[in-house]
């Protein structure tokens, strides 16, 4: 065979970097005050290979072959009857096998298992059958077949590596690599969000794989639980115990981990929101715009049916809260549910708003409403004409205030009339003055729209993003200045 050259020698490093990669344990090595850290392969000026001290069983738990393990042995000046060995520390079933030789030459090795009570192994205790690892007038050697080997390995087998016999070669490194016996460590499942004095939703996460063990590493491993709530594990499952007592977004980690050695980490993302909504009786349209990317499912938590047109669909790639919102953009994007009188405000109290962020605001732009003509319907609207945030009844402002949003900011944005007093609030904050203003909005057939005005035909698109539309009626929610939601708006 000819001479291996930079190239190959190069490619079975690169092999053996992501095969050893993570924490090493010493095993049995062949220089036992030198402990395992990292393999060390090299080649030399004549681009020979060489090969360090260390060896023994890597479990790679934190590499990306997430459930492997490697022993390996590193032979030097060998001769024919040397012998090294490896206590198994944990169940495997072996995979592969193979060799790399500082020169080509013949050699042939043979692999010999028993318990650690039967320690040493001889010739009879091979678990090669007739396909033990051998080169011929060669360098390296690779075998995943393995045809005829006993695989499997338990906790407290011993493995002893026999040379058979040796021509030319003096140092050499043999390497058995294979997965856990047990299965791969998963949590399935997901605490979600719930609300303040309630217990954690989803709880228990169910765990399986590893080797049945399960502990928890940190509490939490990273981030913060909420308030109220401890996560442990009992038995095969991951816990919440607790009532949560503070409203916020909470993202943290727990790291579950088994005793063989492997770790899976459960992302936690979730809002704990105030109990319930005081005036949920006057709800009368509620979108969270939650879904999967792409999706043009638009649910209503009061549980109206809404249509997608043109573009529109959640996307995942902005939110204001829950990972998604509704995409609108700007050209014959906008979605609709029947008229209703639930739309119908007559000259009571009601307040709509929502979160918005404007991708641009250079136009005109009706972001909710139900006009039906010059006389009828109402709008929610960001005017570029004027530069205000306006209220309007047919074609006429009820309420109109000069702001000027920054695109790709998130907004709250609402509108509210209680008893005769109509009012704007931004983020909060309430923008121009109160109006007095006692209208009949009422009597509009037009179905209820988001994302434009649907006059004879649709104009005036929304160009961004919505998020949480609310449209209470009969309530007064905002009538100060407070401060915006921080949490999605509950649906009961």
């Amino acid at each position: 065979m000819a001479a291996m050259g930079w190239w190959e020698k190069s490619r079975i490093h690169q092999a053996l970097k992501r095969l050893i990669a993570g924490p090493g344990i010493e095993v049995d090595s062949t220089t036992p005050s030198a402990p395992v850290v990292s393999a060390k392969i090299s080649t030399d000026a004549s681009n020979a290979l060489s090969f360090g001290t260390d060896d023994g069983l890597y479990a790679t738990s934190e590499s990306p072959f997430a459930n492997q393990l490697v022993i390996r042995k590193d032979f030097h000046g060998v001769a024919a009857s040397d012998e090294l060995y490896a206590y198994v520390a944990s169940p495997m079933i072996i995979d592969g096998v193979s060799i790399l030789a500082n020169t080509s030459g013949d050699l042939v090795v043979d692999v010999r298992k028993v318990p650690i009570g039967g320690f040493p192994a001889t010739g009879g205790d091979s678990i090669c059958a007739s396909a033990k690892p051998t080169l011929t007038a060669d360098q390296t050697y690779l075998d995943t077949t393995l045809t005829g080997w006993d695989k499997a390995a338990i906790i407290g087998d011993t493995y002893t590596f026999h040379i058979d016999s040796v021509t030319t070669v003096t140092d050499f490194e043999i390497m058995l690599f294979g997965q856990s016996a047990y299965g791969e460590l998963t949590v399935t499942g997901a605490f979600t969000d719930t609300d303040v004095g309630s217990p954690l939703n989803g709880s228990p996460l169910a765990i399986t794989g590893g080797d049945g063990v399960y502990a928890l590493s940190g509490s939490p491993y990273s981030g913060t639980r909420p308030a109220g709530v401890t996560v442990s594990v009992s038995g095969s499952d991951l816990v919440a115990t607790g009532n949560t007592t503070t409203e916020a977004h909470y993202v943290w980690t727990e790291r579950v981990t088994s005793d063989d050695g492997q770790h899976y980490d459960v992302s936690c993302n979730m809002y704990v929101t105030a109990a319930g909504d005081p005036y949920w009786s006057s709800v009368v349209a509620l979108l969270h715009f939650d879904g999967t990317d792409g999706s043009t499912t638009f649910t209503d938590e009061t549980g109206k049916v809404w249509t997608a047109n043109g573009n529109a669909q959640i996307d995942t790639a902005q939110s204001k809260f829950g990972g998604s919102s509704g995409l609108f953009d700007g050209s014959g994007d906008y979605v609709t549910t029947p008229s209703s009188v639930d739309w119908d405000f007559g000259t009571g109290d009601f307040t709509i708003e929502l979160f918005a962020r404007f991708f641009a605001h250079t136009s005109v732009m009706t972001l909710v409403g139900n006009y039906e003509n010059s006389t009828k319907g109402w709008s929610f609207q960001r005017r570029s004409d004027s530069n205000t945030f306006r209220f309007s009844h047919g074609d006429g402002a009820l309420i109109g205030a000069p702001w000027t949003p920054t695109d790709g900011v998130w907004y709250h944005m609402a509108a509210c009339r209680q008893g005769t007093n109509l009012r704007l609030f931004v983020d909060g904050t309430q923008i121009g003055t109160t109006v007095t203003n006692s209208t009949d909005i009422s009597g509009s057939a037009e179905a209820l729209v988001l994302g434009a005005l649907r006059y004879s035909a649709p104009i005036q698109y929304f160009n961004g993003w919505l998020e949480e539309v609310r449209i209470t009626k009969g309530i007064a929610r905002y009538t100060a200045n407070f401060t915006p939601p921080t949490t999605p708006f509950p649906n009961s």
